[in-house]
């Protein structure tokens, strides 16, 4: 699993989703390639 840095880079616009679901919360990291 890789994890990212949100100030990773200026190129890329990322942000973080997570469900917040009573048994199991997660996140998954979501980087947008800005053209």
């Amino acid at each position: 699993m890789v994890n990212l840095d949100c100030s990773q880079s200026a190129l890329f616009s990322c942000f973080c989703v997570c469900n917040s679901s009573p048994l199991s919360k997660s996140c998954v990291y979501v980087c947008l390639l800005l053209h």
